[in-house]
């Protein structure tokens, strides 16, 4: 099975090439599952999220150099940290799933526990089996987001992410019924305690309160590793280097404080480690195109 796990691709390329979706994609996009052809997705970093339910049909799963057999009820979860490709073994299959870009997730406010879920921690099993109780409610839950995401209720996005948020606290109870062991060698345990770190310092509640690992070297000294060594691990599993990551986490956070704040720019640019506002408003206008005022404005 061919490999590309230098470049990324994006939640619209995904499904425009094995979905036929060509339909407006802004940060989610979830449907069911219904196909009689067989499909070969090869093994690729992806930079968005994905849960699938798998309720027919056989599918062999690959999870860095970890193979599985889907052949009966499973839901999985893809993260853009660990890349995947599987293959379907039966004529028909059928389920749900839902693509979903970090913006969609990663802010939310009531983040909490699910930093923990599958969906993030990769010292957890990408897939679980499930019992016939389980498939009912997962079954109404996708069913629940598809309806909401074709609704014009205003408020649908936090709805969605209410059904997200049930179906991640949902496999975090049953995961105790698994029998199996998921694949994790040292490098994904550095990844992995890299991004707990990444991810404990957001969201930012107060400017008083901003991050205090902002480099490279500091997350290394955390970690105990050489920041050279962290770079190769982190490169090697995600495809970026940890400035790069840090960097994309930051701006995140960035356009969150910008459009969801009063704020100044002073206090977003000081809470985000930035020693002065003319450094963020750098950074920012570098990565987004527009100086940060201009983005708060976008959203007046």
């Amino acid at each position: 099975m061919k490999t590309n796990l230098e470049t990324y691709e994006t939640a619209k390329e995904y499904l425009l090439k094995y979905n036929q979706y060509d339909g407006p994609f802004s940060q989610l996009r979830a449907e069911s599952l219904l196909s009689s052809q067989a499909v070969t997705v090869p093994m690729q970093r992806r930079y968005f999220f994905k849960i699938m339910l798998i309720l027919g049909g056989k599918i062999l799963l690959r999870f860095g150099a970890e193979e599985v057999l889907i052949d009966k009820p499973a839901i999985f979860f893809i993260n853009p940290f660990i890349p995947y490709a599987y293959k379907t073994l039966s004529v028909s299959q059928s389920g749900y799933f839902c693509v979903f870009t970090p913006d969609f997730l990663i802010n939310d406010d009531r983040m909490g526990s699910i930093r923990h879920s599958h969906l993030f921690d990769i010292n957890l099993s990408r897939y679980l089996f499930l019992s016939a109780e389980q498939v009912s409610l997962y079954e109404k839950l996708f069913q629940r987001i598809i309806k909401e995401e074709n609704s014009f209720y205003a408020f649908k996005d936090d709805l969605i992410r209410d059904y997200l948020h049930v179906i991640l606290h949902e496999a975090m109870k049953i995961d105790h019924h698994i029998s199996h062991e998921p694949y994790l060698d040292a490098n994904s345990r550095i990844a992995n305690e890299f991004n707990h770190l990444l991810e404990g310092q957001f969201p930012i509640t107060s400017p008083n309160k901003g991050i205090f690992l902002k480099k490279p070297k500091d997350f290394a000294d955390h970690l105990f590793v050489h920041v050279n060594h962290l770079n190769f691990v982190l490169h090697a599993i995600t495809g970026k280097p940890t400035s790069l990551l840090i960097s994309e986490r930051i701006l995140q956070e960035a356009k969150e404080l910008l459009s969801k704040t009063n704020w100044s720019v002073a206090d977003i640019a000081s809470s985000l480690g930035f020693d002065y506002p003319t450094y963020f408003n750098r950074f920012f206008k570098k990565n987004c195109g527009q100086s940060p005022i201009a983005f708060r404005r976008s959203f007046l």
